[in-house]
């Protein structure tokens, strides 16, 4: 009798062992695949370097703000939106608070904001966002959660916008810095081309404002740049040196070229710090060891110049 239940229980299956996963292994698998998933949507936050991100605030003025994971501190940086301003890609004199609305109508989205940013006050930029993404440096639960997942133009992936909330929320008041340029002497108050009043652009940036965009590690590593000049704009070399001379780099040369029908590439074998200067200025990126003693090699041509 014994004999023939244990063949019952065989030919049925009960005496089989089922695979059970503790459910504690699930919630750790879980984890792990977010976190992948978060990782390979990220674009721009993928290290410890500091990230500044344009925003197109509701109010007409621009907002840059810096996330400094290294000091752990967030700084807001207001430009006024009747700030006049010398718009990229050779489109004329506007104020700013007019350049996110332009940058629609050029099919170029808020790039065009980014890279005038970048041309003016030499605030090394690339990431842009609407109004929503200003969440991510106000430090409250629900207006991050908007700047995630609210839908609103922006070059940020979610993998960066997840990252961005997180850190904001864990940044103490005492870590929060809010600058006005209009009450620096960056800005001059003015009468503008349009004949109404607002700011203009003054030539000495102060000290304790382009400090808050060196890269640490940049700075740190003491980077020797050479820049090739393949336009016919004198002045280039001098506004592209400025940019990255603020993120910590040294302009150890500076070479004329022939003039050249090109955009711009970037040449060098510190991957972090060329793919931060190529989402600066749209570059192409060759990784390989440049001439000389050099870091980096940055050559630009006409085509460049007109999109400056």
């Amino acid at each position: 009798m014994r004999r023939r239940r244990k063949l019952e229980r065989i030919k049925t299956g009960r005496n089989r062992r089922s695979l059970r996963i503790p459910i504690w292994l699930w919630l750790v698998l879980a984890v792990f695949l977010v976190f992948l998933f978060i990782n390979f949507f990220t674009k721009f936050w993928k290290s410890k370097d500091k990230l500044s991100l344009v925003v197109n605030t509701k109010s007409g003025d621009v907002r840059v703000s810096t996330f400094d994971p290294v000091l752990g501190e967030i700084t807001n940086i207001t430009i006024p939106g009747s700030t006049q301003v010398n718009v990229s890609r050779q489109l004329g004199t506007w104020k700013i608070k007019s350049v996110w609305a332009l940058g629609q109508n050029e099919k170029i989205s808020g790039k065009l904001l980014a890279e005038t940013v970048t041309k003016n006050f030499r605030f090394p930029t690339a990431a842009w966002a609407d109004s929503p993404a200003a969440g991510f440096s106000e430090g409250n639960i629900s207006s991050a959660l908007k700047a995630i997942f609210g839908p609103y133009k922006t070059n940020l992936r979610i993998g960066d916008r997840v990252k961005l909330a997180l850190f904001s929320i864990g940044v103490k008041n005492t870590n929060r810095v809010d600058i006005n340029l209009a009450n620096t002497t960056f800005l001059k108050k003015a009468r503008l081309t349009d004949g109404e009043n607002g700011y203009l652009v003054q030539d000495d940036a102060p000290e304790n404002i382009m400090v808050v965009f060196s890269d640490h590690r940049i700075a740190s590593g003491n980077f020797k740049v050479n820049i090739k000049n393949a336009s016919t704009k004198d002045s280039l070399p001098g506004y592209v040196g400025g940019v990255l001379e603020v993120l910590g780099a040294k302009i150890a040369s500076v070479v004329e070229e022939k003039t050249a029908p090109v955009d711009c590439e970037i040449i060098g074998n510190d991957s972090v710090f060329i793919r931060k200067v190529a989402e600066i200025y749209s570059c192409k990126v060759t990784n390989k060891a440049p001439e000389g003693s050099f870091d980096m090699e940055f050559r630009f041509g006409e085509k460049f110049a007109k999109r400056f």
